[in-house]
């Protein structure tokens, strides 16, 4: 088996994993109840899982470049997106949930208009419509979320 599979099926376990424990032993009730989240430190393996996936796959002669696009490590970045985006904050009420649920409603609008809007921009250029791929989509969303989040969360705070 080639690495690259192996990284795949590697990131692929790790994520169902995640969502086994996540949701194992509870009832539908319990889990949305209340919000099931990481713990903290996830948000620093996420970090760091970040790092790692930007910069191995060009450091190291390991041939994860897949015409010349680093295609795997978008898949790590996600992951660490993931890990960030659903592990805990140091104070955890009913504010930072409802800030968590605005900062996914307009990250989750904001991805859809960015494809709207650049396969029109496309379109207008002359080129046919390109098929964006999944990954690209699901990096921006959890990305304006983070952004989104984190922006919202400091002027809630600052105001207070």
């Amino acid at each position: 088996m080639e690495l690259k599979s192996i990284l795949i099926i590697a990131v692929a376990i790790i994520f169902f994993g995640l969502m086994v424990w996540m949701f194992h032993g509870k009832s539908e009730k319990e889990v949305f109840k209340k919000l099931k989240l990481f713990p903290r430190w996830f948000k620093y393996l996420g970090l760091v899982l970040i790092v790692i996936s930007a910069t191995v796959p060009f450091s190291f002669d390991l041939n994860l470049l897949y015409d010349g696009k680093n295609y795997i490590g978008v898949q790590g970045a996600n992951l660490g997106l993931f890990l960030i985006c659903f592990a805990r904050d140091k104070i955890e009420d009913e504010m930072t949930n409802l800030i968590r649920l605005k900062s996914f409603y307009r990250s989750v609008i904001f991805g859809f208009l960015y494809v709207i809007v650049m396969d029109t921009g496309s379109y207008i250029m002359g080129n046919k419509f390109n098929e964006m791929p999944a990954y690209q989509l699901v990096f921006y969303i959890m990305s304006f979320y983070i952004f989104s989040y984190y922006i919202t969360k400091s002027k809630i705070r600052s105001d207070k």
